[in-house]
């Protein structure tokens, strides 16, 4: 009797977790200085790299470096700068917002900031944990 009430106990506890999917992800790619609407009313603007340690794509590396830059945020009205790490979401509003790419890849010469492209994403509907990166003070306009 108890073997066979196991399964239901724990259908019925994983039924009442709520499950994040988004209903929806805008990506768009962007430049330094070039504003992108990634959600209705929500815009971001790349300001400047601050850190570019990826692996050059000609060199063999031990560590994949990150790729960290700061952007202009404009969530309905409210602006603020964040700072934005490959890979690694940050808390906006109710969403996360996410670098997905950069281009193009590193080299041993390095990249001229005006040829980098970014690959940025907004999802609606994002818990709040600590894999999350908290957002830095808002501007005044």
């Amino acid at each position: 009797m108890i073997r066979q009430a196991i399964p239901f106990a724990l259908a019925a506890m994983l039924a009442a977790v709520p499950v994040l999917a988004p209903a929806h992800v805008i990506e768009t790619n962007a430049r330094i200085g070039q504003a992108v609407e990634v959600s209705p009313g929500i815009t971001v603007e790349p300001l400047r790299v601050i850190e570019d340690s990826r692996c050059p794509q000609d060199v063999t590396c031990v560590w994949a470096g990150r790729f960290v830059l700061t952007a202009r945020v404009r969530d309905h009205g409210r602006v603020q700068t964040v700072r934005l790490t490959l890979g690694q979401p940050t808390l906006l509003g109710r969403g996360r917002l996410t670098l997905d790419q950069v281009a193009p890849e590193r080299s041993a010469k390095g990249v001229n900031s005006r040829r980098y492209r970014f690959g940025i994403s907004y999802a609606p509907g994002a818990l709040r944990g600590n894999n999350l990166q908290p957002m830095l003070e808002p501007q005044k306009q």
